[in-house]
C-alpha cells in the first residue's frame, strides 16, 4: 500500500484542481483504465472543490492498493447541517464569488457519489466534514506505440536546460550535454523546438530525396495556408507560382479539410445520441490527439471518430502519388504509415521553402496568378483565428477554441473532471495561434495571417475513422500494478529527500523525474549533484 497527501487551500481558486491534478499523475504511472481514472478524476475534483468552496483548508489523501483506491478528503469547514439535502442535485450553498466564476452548481457531492464504488460521508456542523470513496482499480489495456520525428544536433546544444522547462509531458532530458528524449512521453508537438534557440533539435526527415524531383514525381502538392503565407518577400500567389514551377501540377491547401473535419464534428456533436456524453474533442491536431492517447485516456471516448486534416488529404488521394508538407513532427509521423512506400514523401517546410526560394528567383512574379485546387487564387474570406472554420462553429457558442499547449491542458483537465459546462465541440491546437504558431514556419503568425487574408479556403469531405483511438501505456512504472505502487512509493521517498529545486542541473526537468530516472534504472543514484558537490 501507498499513501500520497495533498493540502487544499480554501478560496484559493487560482490554484483550485492542483491536487486533482497532482492524483493523476501519479494514478497514470501506475496505468489505471481510462474509463476508472475518469471517475477518479470527477470525485477527487469534486471533493477538492467543495473544500475550495465552503472551507478554511483541507487535505485530499489517496491509499493506492493493488485493486483499490481510498480517497479521503477533510476540512476545516462550516460542516453540513442537512446531509440528505445536500446529496440532492442542484442544491447548493456557494458563496457568490464563486458563482460568478463557473463554481457552486450543487452537483458535487452527487457526483462523488456516482462516480464512487463506495461512498460515505461524515459531518459536524461548525466542525467540518470528511468525504470517503472508493473507487475499485482496472488495468488499462493500452497499445504502445512509441514514434518520435524530433531530430537532435547534439553539437549545437548549450545546455541551456529551455527544452526541459519547455517540455509540457517532462519527456525532455539533458545526459553529458546532449539532449535526449523519452519516446513513450512524447506527443511530437514543438514547444521544445519553440524553445531552442540553437537549433539543437528539428524536425527528423527520413526521405532525402531532391523536392524538386519529388514535386514532379508526384504532381499533387498539399501544403498548409501558413505556408504560403511565410514568404515576406512574395505573396501567396508567387508562392504559388514557384511551387509550380518546382514542379507541382496541382496544389490543394491542408485546410480544405480542416473546414469540413470542423463542420462534420460539429453534426456528430450535436447527434441525438451523444446528449449528456460531454464535450466531443475534434481530431484536428495529431499532436493533442497524441496527448490524449498518453495522458487522457479517460477521453478517448470523447473524440471524433474522424482522421485529422492531414490524414485526410492522405486518404482522398490514395491511389496517386502525393507530396505533403507536415505543419510539425506529430503531422510527419501521422503521414508516415509503412504501407505507402514510394507513393507519398512528406517534407519538412524548410526544405519545400528552399524550392521556392530557388524558384522565386527564376519565376515571371508579375504575371504569377496561378489557380488553387481549381478556385482563383485571392479571392473570397480568409482564415478565421485558429484556422478555417466551417460557419456554424465559427458563431456557436457551444464551440471553445483553445491554442498553445498550456491552455489545451487545462481545457483537458476540465474536461476530464466534468466541469467544461456549456460546450459541445472542443477544438484544441497545440501550437499558440494553431498551425501558424508553429517554429517550423518562421514568419510571425499574425504578419502570416495578414498576408493570407485574401486566400479563399474550400471545403473538403471529412474522413471517417476506421481504426479505433488507442491510449498508450508507456506512462505505466511496471506492467504489474502491484510492482507499479512499489516502484511509485520508492519514488515518492526518494523525492522527499531531494532538495525541491526542480533546476534541471541533473538532467530531468524535476526532482520527482529524476528520482523515477533513478528507480527504472535510467541514471545511477542515488543523490542531487547540487547536493553531492557540497
Amino acid at each position: 500500500m501507498m499513501a500520497v497527501t495533498f493540502p487544499i487551500t480554501g478560496g484559493d481558486f487560482a490554484s483550485a484542481g492542483a491536487a486533482s491534478r497532482g492524483l493523476k499523475e501519479q494514478l497514470t504511472r501506475l496505468g489505471v483504465e481510462g474509463e476508472v481514472l475518469r471517475r477518479i478524476m470527477i470525485a477527487a475534483y469534486e471533493a477538492e472543490m467543495n473544500v475550495v468552496i465552503h472551507a478554511r483548508r483541507g487535505n485530499l489523501w489517496a491509499r493506492f492498493a493493488s485493486g483499490r483506491l481510498d480517497l479521503e478528503v477533510v476540512d476545516e469547514g462550516p460542516g453540513i447541517p442537512d446531509v440528505e439535502q445536500a446529496m440532492r442535485e442542484g442544491w447548493s450553498t456557494a458563496p457568490a464569488e464563486a458563482r460568478a466564476l463557473g463554481f457552486g452548481a450543487g452537483m458535487g457531492l452527487p457526483n462523488i457519489r456516482k462516480a464512487s464504488d463506495l461512498f460515505e460521508i461524515d459531518t459536524r456542523p461548525g466542525k467540518g466534514t470528511r468525504v470517503r470513496s472508493t473507487i475499485h482499480l482496472r488495468k488499462l489495456a493500452a497499445a504502445e506505440t512509441l514514434r518520435n520525428a524530433i531530430a537532435m544536433r547534439p553539437e549545437s546544444c548549450r545546455s541551456c536546460l529551455a527544452c526541459l522547462a519547455a517540455c509540457p509531458t517532462r519527456a525532455m532530458r539533458l545526459r553529458d550535454g546532449r539532449p535526449q528524449i523519452l519516446e513513450h512521453l512524447c506527443i511530437n508537438c514543438t514547444a521544445c523546438l519553440a524553445a531552442c534557440r540553437y537549433g539543437a533539435l528539428g524536425l527528423r526527415e527520413e526521405d532525402e530525396a531532391d523536392v524538386d524531383a519529388a514535386l514532379a514525381a508526384a504532381g499533387l502538392l498539399v501544403v498548409p495556408l501558413p505556408f504560403l503565407a511565410g514568404f515576406p518577400q512574395a505573396g501567396p500567389h508567387e508562392v504559388l507560382a514557384a511551387l509550380r514551377a518546382a514542379g507541382a501540377r496541382e496544389v490543394r491547401l491542408t485546410d480544405e479539410w480542416e473546414a469540413g473535419l470542423l463542420e462534420e464534428t460539429l453534426r456528430y456533436a450535436r447527434r441525438p445520441d451523444r446528449t449528456g456524453a460531454g464535450p466531443v474533442l475534434a481530431p484536428v491536431c495529431p499532436a493533442v490527439v497524441n496527448l490524449v492517447e498518453t495522458h487522457f485516456p479517460s477521453l478517448l471516448p470523447q473524440l471524433a471518430p474522424f482522421l485529422s486534416p492531414v490524414e485526410a488529404a492522405r486518404d482522398e488521394f490514395s491511389l496517386q502519388a502525393l507530396t505533403v508538407v507536415a505543419a510539425c513532427p506529430e503531422q510527419y509521423i501521422a503521414l508516415h504509415p509503412g504501407s505507402l512506400p514510394g507513393r507519398l514523401r512528406v517534407l519538412s517546410p524548410a526544405r519545400a521553402a528552399a524550392a521556392v526560394a530557388k524558384a522565386l528567383k527564376s519565376t515571371d512574379r508579375a504575371a504569377a496568378q496561378p489557380a488553387l485546387g481549381g478556385q482563383p487564387a485571392l479571392s473570397g474570406a480568409g482564415p478565421s483565428e485558429n484556422g478555417p472554420a466551417s460557419p456554424e462553429a465559427a458563431a456557436d457558442s457551444g464551440v471553445l477554441r483553445v491554442t498553445g499547449l498550456s491552455h489545451v491542458l487545462r481545457a483537458l483537465e476540465k474536461t476530464e473532471a466534468a466541469a467544461l459546462a456549456g460546450v459541445e465541440l472542443l477544438v484544441l491546437y497545440a501550437c499558440d495561434q494553431g498551425c501558424w504558431g508553429s517554429p517550423l514556419f518562421p514568419e510571425d503568425p499574425f504578419l502570416a495571417r495578414n498576408r493570407a487574408s485574401a486566400v479563399a479556403v474550400g471545403r473538403a469531405s471529412a474522413q471517417p475513422r476506421t481504426r479505433p483511438f488507442l491510449a498508450r501505456c508507456g506512462l505505466r512504472l511496471d506492467e504489474d500494478m502491484s510492482g507499479a505502487i512499489r516502484k511509485l512509493a520508492l519514488i515518492d521517498e526518494l523525492t522527499r529527500r531531494l532538495p525541491g529545486r526542480d533546476c534541471g542541473i541533473c538532467g530531468a526537468p524535476t526532482c520527482a523525474c529524476h528520482a523515477e530516472d533513478i528507480v527504472l534504472g535510467r541514471v545511477p543514484g542515488p543523490g542531487c549533484p547540487l547536493e553531492e558537490e557540497k
